[in-house]
């Protein structure tokens, strides 16, 4: 009764209270809405610019426009963010680096959760490598593979990063190289890698003995200090001889075989298989 009295004594406001929070739900409804309508709007937009499916075909005029008209008119979306992305990388390709560098930084500043960031961050370094600004464009290939180190562009970012250190630090250039080149034999980038590494040793002989790559450890590698020792002990009530090969800690495999008057077992480095001495009689 309380309640009903403070409610009839208080309606109006409750009126403009209860007003208010429908409007209020109403506007994030149509914010959210609108939201996920200006991607579909923007991804459709995208879509309807034409770009050349072979990357070789120069794309037609105006397509750099295109890309950034839909950047700004869709600001803020994930399509608006590709679109400058594939503006930037247009503007690279046609040799305009002043442009395509101010692009892919402000995809970089605009967009930085965006699945597409390692190859606006490639977009930038290639950018400024082109302009001849080495010692920035290694900084931005160093913080590439620093952050995104297996993303699909990671191969690519050594590769140009190899290339740039081939002058200022040919260790570390054979380095690269030589991990591309074992990592991707068969990969276009594997190979050019390779070509690199031979004319890089070619110039500088001294990296093959100084960067020795260790070739990877066997999983069972005998004791250098405990060397295989073959023991025979006859023991005086049996007509059994007894083999033990040892080579390596305790824990090792141990495999044995056994013929009706001889009985052998052995702790190898390796898997071993061990066969009766047939020029070995017991007596």
């Amino acid at each position: 009764m309380k309640f009903l009295a403070w409610l009839d004594k208080n309606k109006k406001q409750v009126g403009l209270v209860s007003a208010g929070v429908v409007v209020a739900v109403a506007l994030i409804a149509g914010i959210f809405y609108y939201q996920s309508q200006k991607e579909v709007w923007a991804s459709e937009a995208l879509s309807n610019v034409k770009k050349p499916f072979n990357p070789a075909t120069p794309p037609p005029p105006g397509t750099v426009q295109a890309y950034l008209k839909v950047a700004q008119d869709f600001d803020g979306t994930k399509a608006a963010g590709r679109a400058l992305l594939e503006a930037a990388s247009l503007l690279y390709s046609e040799g305009a680096y002043t442009n395509a560098e101010a692009q892919f930084r402000r995809f970089l500043t605009e967009y930085p959760d965006s699945s597409f960031l390692p190859q606006g961050m490639l977009g930038l370094a290639s950018t400024l490598d082109a302009e001849g600004r080495a010692g920035d464009a290694i900084a931005k290939y160093e913080e590439l593979r620093r952050r995104f180190p297996s993303d699909s562009v990671i191969d690519e970012t050594k590769l140009a990063l190899a290339r740039l250190y081939e002058s200022q630090n040919p260790a570390e250039a054979y380095k690269l190289y030589n991990e591309l080149a074992n990592a991707g034999q068969q990969s276009g980038i594997g190979s050019e890698a390779g070509i690199r590494l031979a004319d890089l040793m070619e110039k500088h002989p001294e990296l093959g003995k100084t960067n020795v790559v260790p070739a990877p450890p066997l999983q069972f590698t005998p004791s250098a200090t405990a060397p295989p020792q073959v023991k025979t002990i006859t023991p005086g009530s049996s007509n059994q001889m007894v083999m033990t090969i040892t080579s390596t800690p305790p824990k090792s495999p141990t495999l044995a075989t056994q013929t009706p008057n001889t009985t052998a077992t052995g702790t190898t480095a390796a898997p071993l298989l061990l066969k009766p001495n047939t020029a070995t009689t017991n007596k």
